[in-house]
């Protein structure tokens, strides 16, 4: 296995698969659409999550506070505290640093 703080063995990636099938499980589509189609940042721009300035097309939908666009760091950076079952950073505790 790799040496990765994020590497999966087996048991963990079957949890982290069915936490996540799990956290689709009743989502409004209607509503999950209009969250996709609302418009994201049009210009570079400060992440509210972390505070660095980000390019547009790489904008993610925070899971703790949707329909809010944060950086892609950010995004990668939540999806796998939520996966692996850690505290997400709420926006008062916002800017947080998030590893490269």
């Amino acid at each position: 296995m790799p040496d990765n703080e994020y590497a999966l063995d087996g048991a963990r990636f079957k949890a982290a698969a069915e936490a996540l099938v799990a956290a689709f499980d009743g989502v409004d589509l209607g509503e999950a659409e209009k969250i996709l189609d609302s418009p994201r940042w049009e210009e570079s721009t400060l992440c509210p999550r972390c505070e660095v300035i980000r390019e547009p097309q790489f904008a993610a939908l925070s899971r703790v506070t949707p329909p809010e666009y944060i950086c892609n760091h950010c995004g990668d950076h939540e999806a796998m505290l939520d996966i692996l079952g850690d505290h997400l950073p709420t926006p008062d505790e916002w800017p947080v640093e998030v590893p490269e």
